[in-house]
């Protein structure tokens, strides 16, 4: 589940093939899938309709990729993924498009994001899975929010964890046989301020954590655990030298200290010990 299969396809006969071997090593050569699968396009190369590319062969294999991370194609083509009973193909098709999404954009809320869009047309549309990337190329898929069915939609989906510096966004919409397109890729940037201290840190259960904001004028300070639910909420004009408390019912680990102000989210890691 951890494995990253990286392909890269350089014209129509020239591209990898993991091939899982039958001998000692992998007996039988079953393959268990489930991993990311990255692929790349080599010099400028561009898939045409109908091709092929057989990325992986097998005996025999067990569960499907748990991200894909899929070049884009030209203009009204997609992206087809047959697991197949001795390898996974890619196909290159001209399939009638599912959903015409008209608009993608960011704006933030609170101390997250807010992912907007709207379709013009919804044919056999099953859900939309939003997609974030601190880079702008290797996504992962951060939510999913089912489609209205309808020919005309607007859809929204909240992120309370952006990460601290640029996140990159795109909807990938699924159709009820398993095709799917991407929107364009929009990107906000969280700004943090490498200025504002924390003292001490680590920190120990029942003491204090002192921070010294600067000049940022907060209006919520937050600490969240590693599944981004919070745990302190301080909210108002906070300003200069402000203390958060640490709780001794808060396990030892690592946590983030989230520090919001009209302009910027400031995201610092601390350690509980």
């Amino acid at each position: 589940a951890t494995a990253i299969h990286q392909v890269e396809i350089a014209a129509p006969n020239s591209y990898d093939t993991i091939h899982i071997s039958r001998d000692s090593t992998f007996p039988g050569g079953n393959a268990v899938l489930n991993g990311t699968l990255n692929v790349a396009l080599l010099n400028g190369f561009a898939p045409s309709v109908g091709e092929t590319y057989k990325i992986i062969d097998f005996t025999a294999a067990t569960g499907v990729f748990s991200n894909m991370n899929l070049p884009a194609l030209s203009a009204g083509l997609l992206w087809v993924t047959h697991y197949n009973a001795n390898d996974i193909t890619l196909e290159v098709t001209a399939a009638a498009l599912p959903v015409t999404i008209t608009y993608t954009k960011l704006y933030r809320k609170d101390a997250g994001v807010s992912v907007e869009w709207g379709t013009a047309t919804e044919v056999n549309v099953k859900n939309y899975e939003i997609e974030r990337s601190s880079d702008g190329i290797h996504f992962n898929k951060a939510g999913s929010v089912n489609s209205f069915g309808t020919g005309a939609a607007n859809y929204s989906w909240y992120d309370a964890t952006p990460v601290n510096g640029d996140n990159y966004y795109r909807i990938k919409s699924v159709d009820i046989d398993g095709l799917f397109m991407y929107s364009t890729i929009v990107s906000i940037k969280i700004t943090g301020d490498n200025k504002i201290t924390v003292y001490p840190n680590p920190v120990r259960g029942g003491e204090a954590l002192q921070l010294n904001l600067q000049n940022i004028t907060a209006t919520k300070i937050e600490i969240l655990n590693a599944l981004g639910q919070s745990l302190y909420s301080k909210s108002g004009r906070l300003t200069g030298n402000v203390q958060v408390a640490v709780s001794t019912a808060w396990a030892a680990g690592q946590y983030v200290l989230r520090i919001t102000s009209e302009n910027i989210v400031v995201m610092k890691k601390i350690l509980i010990r």
